[in-house]
């Protein structure tokens, strides 16, 4: 019995070998003419185009049924080798062992050649709306640890050395490490002692309640994070802040630091920030208890509202950067010149090239590129210098002129400026070649009506935090 087991055990392994060879051929094809023949014969054309590594015809190996019908018939004809190999020994009689060999040799054949790679497993429990909520409140504290980690990191490892350094100023630390982060440290150090001494009887929900209302504090540090960018660019590109940019490598090489640079770690607040709508969308999804489902459901508002007071507090703050960025790159001349162009209620919408003529009776000028500046409630035409300049030509108010598309030329507009008791001023406006005029003059009309109250006008400065998968 002891012999007729070594055999069965190496025909087996034998078997396993030949089959990782199969799945080669099965993936390239096989003649299909030597699948009429027994199972025998079908074993001894297997292992002879294995042995010689050819199809087993000597063919060319392709099949007009394609590799998943080859693959097919081989399972077929494997299940017959197994089978020659359970009665190789003349005995109807074999031990169990033997019998679970066999069985499993014949799973591994059948799942390697359908690209598993490994026996097929059972099917995945699902979970039930308890296990999920369970799994959920796990991964919350899990990341709130790894998060107050971070926090607690740049405190030690990177400020309070370069506060002790006399590299940067108080002010440049400020701008480098915002002051709120401190308190983010402590609001989040005090969640995290809540979560972790939770009591049995006490919902999850309630170690939340006093935490919420302090994510405002978020909203300075993400309008700050610009200047950090900018900050960390000057430090790494100005050759006057080479030591600093030099200690600063230095604890990055800390093992603490896991391989990630300073404002890898400086960023983790504002990616952390939307992370908690997600996490409470789940827990609503999943709870089933009445009460704590409504005060999920109430945080859940609570924490989406406080995302949108963030992010259009950073809309605000990034348009007003950008009026005072064009204020200041513009070129006026004339009665122009004492022009301010920051008002706190004007808004930046968009720039464009295009191209543009002014049309007088009977006659108009050639087409010249222009940059338009479009705010929420005046039209800048300008020229751009190769200094990155605007050198204004005109500016519009938008209540004083008419947009309609010029039907004689297309992705063409004409602008009409209008004045009682005087001759219409009037220009085309038209799109640079492969673009569309439409969108442009879209705008122009909602600003137009925002400024009549008949809307609001278009933002195209989005927003920086998003709650979406």
């Amino acid at each position: 019995m002891k012999k007729k087991l070594e055999t069965t055990e190496a025909e087996l392994s034998r078997l396993r070998r030949m089959v990782d060879k199969v799945s080669v051929l099965a993936k390239s094809g096989l003649s299909s003419s030597n699948w009429t023949m027994g199972s025998s014969q079908a074993a001894s054309a297997i292992a002879g185009s294995v042995v010689v590594g050819g199809s087993p015809n000597g063919g060319d190996g392709k099949t007009n049924n394609g590799a998943s019908d080859t693959e097919r018939r081989l399972i077929k004809t494997l299940e017959d080798i197994v089978n020659v190999i359970h009665n190789s020994d003349g005995q109807s009689g074999s031990s169990s062992r033997e019998s679970t060999l066999r069985s499993r040799s014949f799973t591994d054949v059948k799942a390697r050649l359908q690209g598993t790679g490994s026996p097929s497993l059972p099917p995945k429990k699902q979970l039930t709306p308890h296990e999920r909520m369970g799994m959920l409140q796990n991964e919350f504290q899990t990341t709130e640890e790894a998060y107050v980690k971070y926090l607690q990191l740049v405190h030690d490892l990177f400020q309070v050395p370069l506060e002790g350094s006399g590299l940067l100023t108080p002010e440049q630390i400020d701008t480098l490490f915002s002051k709120v982060r401190t308190q983010l440290l402590e609001i989040h150090k005090g969640l995290l002692r809540e979560l972790q001494n939770r009591k049995p009887h006490q919902s999850f929900s309630d170690c939340l309640l006093a935490f919420v209302p302090y994510l405002k504090l978020y909203t300075d540090y993400v309008n700050n994070h610009q200047h950090v960018t900018e900050f960390l660019q000057e430090i790494e590109n100005n050759s006057n802040m080479k030591k600093v940019a030099a200690f600063i490598k230095n604890i990055e090489s800390n093992p603490e630091c896991e391989a990630q640079d300073l404002s890898s770690f400086l960023i983790k607040p504002i990616q952390r920030l939307p992370r908690y709508e997600l996490f409470l969308r789940d827990m609503v999804k999943f709870c089933t208890d009445q009460q704590e489902h409504l005060k999920l459901s109430r945080l859940l508002e609570s924490v989406r509202k406080v995302n949108e007071h963030i992010n259009e507090s950073k809309r605000k703050k990034d348009n007003s950067s950008k009026v005072f960025e064009i204020q200041n790159n513009l070129l006026l001349t004339g009665k122009d010149k004492g022009f301010v162009l920051y008002e706190q209620s004007r808004k930046y919408v968009r720039e464009d090239v295009v191209m543009i003529r002014k049309v007088k009776k009977g006659s108009s000028d050639k087409l010249k590129k222009h940059n338009l500046l479009l705010f929420s409630d005046i039209l800048i035409d300008s020229v751009k210098t190769k200094e990155g300049k605007y050198k204004v030509r005109r500016i519009y108010k938008l209540l004083e002129i008419s947009v309609q598309k010029y039907e004689g030329e297309a992705d063409t507009v004409a602008l009409f400026v209008v004045k009682e008791g005087e001759e219409d001023d009037a220009v085309h406006v038209k799109a640079n070649p492969g673009s569309d005029i439409d969108p442009w003059m879209q705008d122009v009309l909602q600003c137009m009506a925002a400024l009549k109250g008949e809307g609001a006008a278009p933002d195209r400065l989005g927003p920086l935090l998003t709650s979406t998968n």
